[in-house]
């Protein structure tokens, strides 16, 4: 996973002007993976160059964490169980927990 920057983005993400909040996701995850502010450093980073196992175990903290606590590759299909429990206005199933 490479995150891609903007000029300008510091300025949306400071303040008000967004949803997001440095205790966001998304900005808790730009903290920590790689991130690309320019060509020559997305080519860096998709190079062999770039040191992938070393940001392994944070990437698999982030999934836990984020994705998929059970870490079982279901967690779409849970998500999905949960919006079509709520849509059809049933009790939680506790699916997630």
């Amino acid at each position: 996973v490479i995150l891609l920057d903007f000029p300008g983005m510091a300025a949306l993400l400071d303040g008000e002007k967004s949803y997001s909040t440095p205790e966001s996701a998304d900005q808790q995850i730009r903290e920590i993976l790689p991130v690309a502010h320019d060509m020559a450093e997305l080519r860096y980073l998709l190079s062999e160059a770039f040191d992938w196992g070393a940001v392994q175990a944070r990437l698999t903290k982030i999934r836990h964490h984020y994705c998929d606590a059970f870490m079982d590759g279901k967690a779409g299909e849970r998500a999905a169980m949960v919006i079509v429990e709520a849509l059809a206005g049933k009790e939680p199933s506790g699916i997630c927990r």
